[in-house]
Protein backbone atom coordinates (compact mmCIF):
# COMPACT_ATOMS: atom_id res chain seq x y z
CA UNK A 1 0.00 0.00 0.00
CA UNK A 2 1.54 3.70 -1.25
CA UNK A 3 1.95 5.72 2.00
CA UNK A 4 -0.34 8.76 1.86
CA UNK A 5 1.52 12.53 1.62
CA UNK A 6 -1.58 14.42 2.60
CA UNK A 7 -0.31 17.65 4.59
CA UNK A 8 -4.37 18.48 5.16
CA UNK A 9 -3.14 16.48 8.19
CA UNK A 10 0.29 17.37 9.51
CA UNK A 11 0.84 20.83 11.44
CA UNK A 12 2.71 23.66 9.13
CA UNK A 13 6.23 24.34 9.46
CA UNK A 14 5.73 27.97 9.59
CA UNK A 15 7.05 29.93 12.06
CA UNK A 16 5.55 32.39 14.16
CA UNK A 17 6.59 35.92 13.91
CA UNK A 18 9.98 36.31 16.37
CA UNK A 19 13.00 38.85 16.81
CA UNK A 20 16.17 38.35 15.36
CA UNK A 21 18.74 37.05 18.18
CA UNK A 22 19.79 41.06 18.38
CA UNK A 23 16.68 42.82 18.44
CA UNK A 24 15.60 40.16 21.28
CA UNK A 25 18.79 40.80 23.25
CA UNK A 26 17.76 44.58 23.07
CA UNK A 27 13.92 44.50 24.34
CA UNK A 28 15.16 41.81 26.75
CA UNK A 29 17.79 44.70 28.20
CA UNK A 30 15.20 47.00 27.50
CA UNK A 31 12.85 45.11 29.60
CA UNK A 32 15.71 44.78 33.00
CA UNK A 33 16.18 48.63 32.16
CA UNK A 34 12.06 49.06 33.02
CA UNK A 35 12.26 46.63 35.84
CA UNK A 36 15.22 48.43 37.35
CA UNK A 37 14.24 52.11 36.87
CA UNK A 38 10.69 51.26 39.14
CA UNK A 39 12.74 49.16 41.56
CA UNK A 40 15.09 52.64 42.01
CA UNK A 41 11.62 54.79 42.63
CA UNK A 42 11.36 52.02 45.36
CA UNK A 43 14.26 51.91 46.90
CA UNK A 44 13.56 55.58 48.03
CA UNK A 45 10.77 54.10 50.50
CA UNK A 46 12.58 50.71 51.34
CA UNK A 47 15.96 50.39 53.12
CA UNK A 48 16.28 47.17 52.07
CA UNK A 49 16.02 46.88 48.38
CA UNK A 50 19.61 46.27 46.48
CA UNK A 51 19.86 45.95 42.97
CA UNK A 52 22.38 44.22 40.98
CA UNK A 53 22.97 43.70 37.15
CA UNK A 54 25.40 41.26 35.47
CA UNK A 55 26.45 41.73 31.96
CA UNK A 56 26.14 38.79 29.32
CA UNK A 57 28.16 35.84 29.88
CA UNK A 58 28.42 34.03 26.89
CA UNK A 59 30.76 31.31 27.73
CA UNK A 60 31.04 30.12 31.39
CA UNK A 61 33.44 27.78 30.64
CA UNK A 62 35.83 30.44 29.27
CA UNK A 63 38.73 31.63 31.46
CA UNK A 64 37.90 34.88 33.80
CA UNK A 65 41.00 36.99 32.92
CA UNK A 66 39.60 39.92 35.28
CA UNK A 67 38.33 40.23 38.76
CA UNK A 68 34.65 42.07 37.88
CA UNK A 69 34.01 38.89 35.51
CA UNK A 70 34.81 36.86 38.57
CA UNK A 71 31.62 38.58 40.17
CA UNK A 72 29.39 37.55 37.83
CA UNK A 73 26.30 35.96 39.39
CA UNK A 74 24.65 32.59 38.55
CA UNK A 75 26.62 29.36 37.14
CA UNK A 76 26.72 29.21 33.06
CA UNK A 77 26.15 31.11 30.13
CA UNK A 78 23.59 34.04 30.05
CA UNK A 79 22.10 36.82 28.11
CA UNK A 80 22.39 39.02 31.49
CA UNK A 81 20.82 39.06 34.71
CA UNK A 82 19.44 41.26 37.01
CA UNK A 83 19.09 40.35 41.07
CA UNK A 84 16.95 42.48 43.24
CA UNK A 85 17.85 41.48 46.80
CA UNK A 86 14.91 42.33 49.20
CA UNK A 87 15.72 42.25 53.34
CA UNK A 88 13.58 40.90 55.55
CA UNK A 89 11.79 43.38 56.87
CA UNK A 90 10.76 42.67 60.47
CA UNK A 91 7.78 40.69 59.49
CA UNK A 92 7.47 37.22 60.52
CA UNK A 93 5.85 35.64 57.33
CA UNK A 94 8.58 37.29 55.13
CA UNK A 95 12.14 36.04 55.18
CA UNK A 96 13.65 38.62 52.42
CA UNK A 97 14.93 36.75 49.60
CA UNK A 98 16.39 37.70 45.57
CA UNK A 99 13.98 38.40 42.83
CA UNK A 100 16.17 36.93 39.70
CA UNK A 101 15.69 38.28 36.07
CA UNK A 102 17.83 36.03 33.74
CA UNK A 103 18.24 36.55 29.89
CA UNK A 104 18.14 33.13 27.86
CA UNK A 105 19.24 32.55 24.03
CA UNK A 106 17.33 30.28 22.09
CA UNK A 107 14.32 28.11 22.39
CA UNK A 108 12.84 26.67 25.56
CA UNK A 109 13.28 23.66 26.07
CA UNK A 110 10.12 21.40 24.63
CA UNK A 111 8.23 24.17 23.00
CA UNK A 112 10.64 24.74 19.87
CA UNK A 113 9.24 21.33 18.85
CA UNK A 114 5.69 22.04 19.93
CA UNK A 115 2.68 23.63 17.45
CA UNK A 116 -0.47 26.39 18.54
CA UNK A 117 -4.05 25.53 17.10
CA UNK A 118 -2.98 27.61 14.23
CA UNK A 119 -0.39 25.10 13.04
CA UNK A 120 2.47 27.57 13.45
CA UNK A 121 5.72 26.52 15.01
CA UNK A 122 6.41 27.97 18.78
CA UNK A 123 9.69 29.40 18.14
CA UNK A 124 11.63 32.05 20.25
CA UNK A 125 14.91 33.92 19.99
CA UNK A 126 15.22 33.57 23.58
CA UNK A 127 13.75 34.42 26.48
CA UNK A 128 13.24 35.69 30.37
CA UNK A 129 13.10 33.80 33.22
CA UNK A 130 11.86 35.17 36.80
CA UNK A 131 12.97 33.48 39.66
CA UNK A 132 11.18 34.46 42.85
CA UNK A 133 12.00 33.44 46.55
CA UNK A 134 8.05 33.05 46.91
CA UNK A 135 6.30 32.00 43.80
CA UNK A 136 8.73 30.05 41.83
CA UNK A 137 10.22 30.59 38.25
CA UNK A 138 8.17 32.16 35.37
CA UNK A 139 9.27 32.15 31.81
CA UNK A 140 8.23 35.10 29.65
CA UNK A 141 8.84 35.37 25.66
CA UNK A 142 8.14 38.30 23.99
CA UNK A 143 5.40 38.86 21.47
CA UNK A 144 6.07 40.51 18.82
CA UNK A 145 2.27 41.37 17.33
CA UNK A 146 1.58 43.42 20.91
CA UNK A 147 4.89 44.43 22.30
CA UNK A 148 4.54 42.76 25.22
CA UNK A 149 6.78 39.82 27.43
CA UNK A 150 3.97 37.10 28.32
CA UNK A 151 4.23 34.36 30.72
CA UNK A 152 4.55 31.14 28.68
CA UNK A 153 2.62 29.40 31.86
CA UNK A 154 -0.64 31.16 31.58
CA UNK A 155 -0.25 34.01 29.02
CA UNK A 156 0.09 37.35 31.09
CA UNK A 157 1.37 39.74 30.08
Amino acid sequence: MEESHDNATKPSTRTIDQLSPKDFQTEAENLFDKIESSVVKLKVFNDGLEIERHPPRPDATSVVDSAEDDDDHGEGSHGGQLLIHVSAGGDMYWGGGTYEFTIHSGNIGGVDNSFRRDGKRKQFNGYVSMQTPLSGTFTYVYNIRSGEWEGTEDGHA
